[in-house]
Order: C-alpha cells, then structure tokens, then sequence
C-alpha cells in the first residue's frame, strides 16, 4: 500500500495553481520526526508548519487558526487520525488531509477514503526518502480544494439556475439564479434532501437523484420519452418536462452530470436548468402561422 495515491483526476480542478506560502498542521506523538519533517517542509520556502504531538492537541490548534491541510500519522495515544478526521468534517472544515503512517492496512485505506481523507502514504523504513512524495500530495490537495471552493463561487453566481447534491442526496449548492427562479432561499434547502419541492407536488427523485445512484431505469421509468443521453457530458442525461408549479407553469430543459472523486468515483451530481417556455409556445404556434 506504499504510496497509495487518490489522483486520477478527470476536471479542470487539478489547474489551478498553488503558489502561496501554505500553512500546514502536522500530528504524529513520534517528537523527532515532527522535528524532521518540520524542518524539511519550511527548507523548501513553500510552507510554515505548526506540530502537535496529539489528535487532542491538534483540534484544539484547528479551533484558533486556520491551515491549508494536515498532515498526520494514523496510530496515536488517545485519538487515531481518522477519529480526528471525523471531527474536522463534523466541525465542517473542508480542509485537505494526508494520512502519513507506517500502517499500510487495506481496512485502514478504506475507511480513510469512506472519511473523506485526501491522500493516504506510506511512511516505509525510511520515511525521509517518502518526504518529497509528501510535498506533491500537499500541493495537489491544496489544489483540489481551492478548486472545488472556486468553482462553488462560480456555480453560485452564473445566471444559469444550477442546484448539487452529494452522494446522499443532499443539497450542498442552490445558487442565486435557482433562488430566484423557485422562490426558495438556499439556506432553507442546503443540507436536506427537499430539492424536489421546487418542482414537484409529491416527493419523487429529480434527475440529478437518479445520475447519483447511476440508475438509468429510474431515468427510463420517471422521465420516459423526455430524456436522451447528452451529447456534450460525459454519463449525463438531458431532458425537458413541464412544471405547472413554477411561475405559474414553465417548460424547462435540463441536464444532470456526475461529479466524481479523485478516485473516479461518484460523490454528487449537478443539474442545471434552462427556461424553455418561449421556445414551446414558438413551437407551437408554428403551425398556425403556416396556413
């Protein structure tokens, strides 16, 4: 499991570049080596780094200030690493985290990635031959992350109505444009799974449901002759329906995609919105004009 790496990245995230002085937290209860890899990573002028010898002590650092990632070993008294991850993301801190350890277990990997942990290395016999290893996997976490945030601040302020979910069907963006058009304020809907209220009279899955679950019948089943495959998204559906509850009755076009994680897996799926209730009504006074 040496060196495990969650990097097929498959989006434009990977592009943008990290530049700036990166602040780092780095946890391991073995002194000497948080000494090492402290002087190691401010030799290279990229980064300044805080230690703490102790899951428990490095909360506390996280509660006072703010770090670009952390770095941290995975078996310490009190508290492992994932316990800790845990905690950040139940604290609601996006922040890039790197497991750097000398457990190589598959069982340790695999709940690291269900915990949302951003890269996971192996320390080896020597873990000073690991450290510019280390140094790429902080600077592409970094990256990932100051994407994602970056292309929330797009998603949010396009005129195009755009909502996301994650894998659990959770709205985690309605932007301003969906706001308006539906009447519903994002913070009434982020966080739950009521994203169909804006359409819908009775709960039922909105396209970007069924694209999470990958399930292509549910497509067939709910959206019928409406829906074809886009030509344009890779594994994303289009279709157009009408919606008698918005503004009174409204066509709209509609695409749903995947988004996937580092890993190639699906973690959420985004669905953008077009009004094409003027384009219907042209459509169907065509005839008329042609007699």
């Amino acid at each position: 499991m040496r060196g495990s790496r969650f990097s097929r990245q498959k989006n434009i995230l990977t592009c943008v570049d990290v530049t700036f002085m990166l602040t780092i937290l780095y946890v391991d209860d073995e002194p000497a080596l948080l000494e090492v890899i402290r002087l190691f990573l401010e030799r290279t002028g990229d980064f300044t780094v805080d230690t703490s010898e102790s899951a428990q002590d490095a909360l506390a650092h996280l509660a006072g200030k703010q770090y670009d990632a952390i770095v941290s070993d995975y078996q310490m008294p009190g508290m492992d690493s994932i316990t800790m991850l845990k905690a950040v993301r139940d604290n609601g801190k996006d922040i890039p985290f790197i497991i750097f350890t000398d457990r190589g277990h598959e069982d340790v990997v695999i709940e690291a990635i269900n915990n949302g942990v951003d890269f996971y290395l192996q320390k080896g016999s020597d873990p000073t031959a690991q450290f510019p290893e280390l140094i790429k996997m902080i600077k592409r976490a970094v990256q990932v992350r100051t994407g994602r945030q970056q292309l929330k601040e797009i998603v949010r302020g396009t005129p195009i109505p755009i909502f996301v979910i994650d894998r659990d069907h959770r709205v985690i963006s309605w932007n301003r444009a969906l706001e308006h058009y539906s009447g519903i304020a994002a913070p009434e809907i982020i966080g739950t799974s009521d994203h169909w209220q804006a359409f819908y009279d009775q709960q039922r899955p909105c396209l970007a449901d069924l694209i999470v679950d990958q399930n292509i019948d549910g497509i067939t089943r709910w959206y019928g002759g409406k829906r074809a495959r886009s030509s344009a998204i890779a594994n994303a559906y289009e279709a157009t329906d009408y919606f008698p509850r918005l503004k009174g009755g409204t066509y709209l076009f509609f695409t749903a995609a995947p988004i996937y994680d580092a890993n190639g897996n699906v973690i959420g799926a985004i669905e953008t919105l077009q009004d094409v209730s003027r384009l219907r009504q042209v459509e169907s006074d065509l005839p008329n004009n042609c007699e």
